[in-house]
Order: C-alpha cells, then structure tokens, then sequence
C-alpha cells in the first residue's frame, strides 16, 4: 500500500486562521459602531445650535 502525503492546510491552521478573522471582525464592528455613535452625537449637537439659534432670534426679535 502506497501512502501519499495530501498537502492542504491542518485543523489547527484553520481554526488559528478562522480565530484570527473572528478577532479582526469584531475589532472593525466596534470602530464602526464607534462612528456611528460619534456621528449621532455630532448630529443631535448641531440640532441643538439649530433651534438654540431660532429660539435666540425669537427673543431678539
């Protein structure tokens, strides 16, 4: 019986490699997560200069 090695890529490595990918996702979900919050929180500011500026020309006018 002839035995042959069959290259390709061990258990190990994969699992290495599928934790590796797992990790990096999680990592660009939070920063992407991050933004969003960080862009709500610049958009309800800007809301806010908005209306305190209409309520500011109301009492000046």
């Amino acid at each position: 019986m002839n035995v042959r090695y069959q290259g390709g890529y061990s258990l190990i490595e994969i699992m290495i490699a599928m934790t590796l990918a797992v990790g990096s996702l999680a990592a660009v979900s939070s920063l992407v997560g991050y933004g969003v919050g960080v862009n709500g929180n610049l958009l309800n500011s800007a809301r806010l200069n908005e209306e305190l500026g209409n309520v500011y020309a109301l009492i000046i006018a």
